[in-house]
Order: C-alpha cells, then sequence, then structure tokens
C-alpha cells in the first residue's frame, strides 16, 4: 500500500488438533520469513523489496501484489502448543501450524436460558 503500512491478508482455521493460518504472500522464498514466539504473541516478519526498486526493475502495467517488508502479530491463546509450532511456504502461502495441547480439546456443551 502507498502510504501506509502493508499487511498481507491471513486466513486461520481451527482444527481439532491444531489452528492453521495461512499468509497470503506471493513471490517470495522461504528464507524471507522470520517467525518468532515471545511470550503469548507469535509475530511473522517478511523482507521484501522496496516499492521504488519493484517500479525501476519491471514494466509492470498492473501490480496488486507487493513483496515490501512486513511484520504481523498474533496473540496465542493458551491451548495451543508454542514450542512446536512449524511453518512451511508452499505455493505463495505461508502455513504456520500451531499444535494444541493434548488436554486442550474442551467439548461442547448446551448452555441453560434462564
Amino acid at each position: 500500500m502507498r502510504g501506509g503500512l502493508f499487511q498481507p491478508p491471513v486466513n486461520v482455521r481451527e482444527l481439532e488438533d491444531r489452528y492453521e493460518l495461512h499468509l497470503a504472500a506471493p513471490g517470495r522464498s522461504k528464507q524471507d520469513f522470520q517467525l518468532k514466539v515471545q511470550g503469548n504473541v507469535l509475530a511473522i516478519t517478511g523482507q521484501g523489496q522496496q516499492e521504488s526498486d519493484i517500479a525501476q526493475a519491471s514494466n509492470w502495467s498492473l501490480q496488486e501484489f507487493r513483496t515490501a517488508a512486513f511484520e504481523r502479530q498474533f496473540q496465542l491463546n493458551e491451548k495451543i502448543d508454542a514450542d512446536a509450532i512449524t511453518a512451511n511456504y508452499v505455493d505463495g502461502v505461508l502455513i504456520v501450524t500451531m499444535p494444541k495441547f493434548a488436554n486442550a480439546h474442551t467439548p461442547a456443551r448446551d448452555v441453560f436460558v434462564a
């Protein structure tokens, strides 16, 4: 984004045994990413080219995805085993797998309305 911070879009889904975070980041390599867990916060940093460098190095008529640097932070809940978080970069998407602790499953229950 011009004049603002670039934030790649993210999808998060909860599965029975884990959460998966999918961050759309086309045009990069796995070496462009750094993930860090500090306390209960996951920070994802992506290295990239400056927009001026991209414009000078290409003849794009339209450019809708960015390869600019970014940082995103995510609050981790108490169900996540932060020591077991893994990440893979596949087909332009960074996939972060956040396993749940074995005893983190909370069964559904009915709630009485008074």
